[in-house]
């Protein structure tokens, strides 16, 4: 069986400690490695490239956690990020969407939520935990961009986790012209990836 390597990274030693009991209780086999801020987690993950997960904070002891988030992207390290954050900072937790993190969890998180966090992140979904959704939404945006009909479908099946062939399948449209519209929708949304795309259609209420 593969052991699963996460990373934890957050200034207060209890919580890390207790996400880990959690975390190897979900995954029987599992190494769980420690970070208190963003330098020293920039150095691990640069020596453990076969990374699982890496749950963030936001408040770390030298800087904002999305600067790990950014890093991560910039090196093109594929391990999904999950933030696991105290904030309801409506407008901190959009930069964790716009930063193309996979999930977001509040600190008082149950179990339930862990596993269904993530479940969907292993389905190539974007997860945000309800509450923290609601704390986002009550900035009242309006949506302000206009889709077609087909559009909205193609959007809505990335959202869901459908590479381009299978949306070809399921809409009976031409590889090429899911191509044309994944592009379009990316470009509308300013999305530098597919996760990214479909949380900030979320986060502006287009689609739920």
């Amino acid at each position: 069986m593969k052991t699963t390597k996460i990373l934890i990274v957050d200034d207060h030693p209890i919580f890390s400690f207790g996400l880990s009991q959690v975390l190897q209780s979900i995954f029987y086999e599992s190494k769980i490695l420690f970070s208190s801020s963003v330098k020293s987690a920039q150095a691990i993950t640069d020596q453990n490239l076969d990374l699982d997960w890496i749950f963030l904070d936001l408040n770390l002891t030298d800087t904002n956690g999305l600067a790990l988030a950014h890093y991560c992207h910039s090196q093109k390290y594929l391990c999904p990020i999950v933030i696991v954050s105290a904030s309801e900072d409506a407008s901190m937790l959009t930069k964790c969407i716009e930063a193309g993190v996979n999930g977001i969890m509040s600190k008082n998180a149950n179990l339930l939520a862990i596993k269904s966090c993530l479940n969907q992140i292993r389905q190539k979904s974007f997860y945000i935990q309800p509450n923290i959704q609601s704390i986002i939404s009550s900035q009242s945006i309006e949506p302000s961009i206009s889709l077609s009909n087909r559009q909205r479908e193609v959007l809505l099946l990335i959202s869901e986790g459908y590479n381009n062939k299978e949306i070809s399948n399921i809409l009976n449209i031409a590889i090429g012209t899911v191509k044309k519209h994944v592009s379009l929708v990316m470009q509308l949304f300013c999305a530098d990836n597919r996760t990214h795309c479909a949380a900030e259609a979320k986060r502006q209420g287009i689609i739920f």
